[in-house]
């Protein structure tokens, strides 16, 4: 259903005067991070919420765990729940397809500057890239696999550049 359609049943079944509380919560382990972009569509809809902060910014967070209260009318909370979802995947959607055209022009550039058999393997560690910046920066757990996984990735590259 799509997000014009969501509102106009909210605004026509959710009866103006209710009130109600709700929390957000994480669904599993995690880091928090941009609560100030949901703050500022949940009073974007209604300025006239009553939000508590429970989570910082950059903390990591068991799942289950409460991030946000909020207090106000029950279709307030609904419309600004169902924005919230859109303009997060927008973002990530607009960061992807721009993080994607930069690789996808760094390849051809680095194509046209060295063999194919070198170049496509470096290329292809994308994977090994995002391993090292989830432990580096999300707190994502070093293991003996992770880190053997890493070794032959490596390895690998350095074995077909000779």
């Amino acid at each position: 259903m799509c997000l014009a359609s969501v509102m106009l049943v909210i605004d026509n079944s959710v009866p103006a005067e209710s009130t109600t509380s709700a929390n957000m919560v994480f669904k599993a382990e995690g880091v928090l991070a941009e609560i100030d972009v949901a703050l500022a569509v949940f009073l974007h809809v209604d300025p006239a919420l009553t939000i508590r902060v429970l989570v910082q910014d950059g903390v990591g967070i068991e799942g289950g765990a409460i991030m946000i209260s909020i207090e106000s009318s029950m279709a307030s909370i609904l419309k600004a729940e169902r924005s919230d979802h859109g303009i997060y995947r927008l973002g990530y959607v607009g960061l992807a397809g721009l993080t994607l055209g930069v690789s996808i022009i760094s390849y051809y550039i680095a194509l046209s500057r060295g063999p194919v058999s070198i170049v496509a393997p470096i290329f292809a560690m994308n994977f090994a890239v995002a391993g090292i910046l989830g432990i580096l920066f999300l707190g994502e757990s070093i293991t003996v696999t992770r880190l053997a996984g890493l070794a032959l990735a490596a390895g690998a590259i350095v074995l077909l550049a000779r």
